[in-house]
């Protein structure tokens, strides 16, 4: 069975922080940044991702961040 290889996060408060963070620090750079969070499936952990939410998880991310 493969291994989950992303950077884990125990919970969504973390991976957060950590995306708050990669993004005030990377603002300037250009190219593929995360841009949201998401609960694994196959780890049960967060994980950050590139990919932006669409339709009602995108209305209720927006309320997060």
């Amino acid at each position: 069975m493969a291994k989950c290889i992303k950077v884990k996060y125990p919970n969504s408060r973390k991976a957060i922080c950590a995306l708050r963070a990669i993004r005030s620090k990377n603002a300037h750079r250009s190219g593929k940044q995360p841009v949201a969070i998401h609960l694994c499936g196959f780890c049960h952990v967060w994980h950050l991702t590139s990919h932006k939410p669409a339709g009602k998880v995108a209305r209720q991310w927006n309320a997060l961040i």
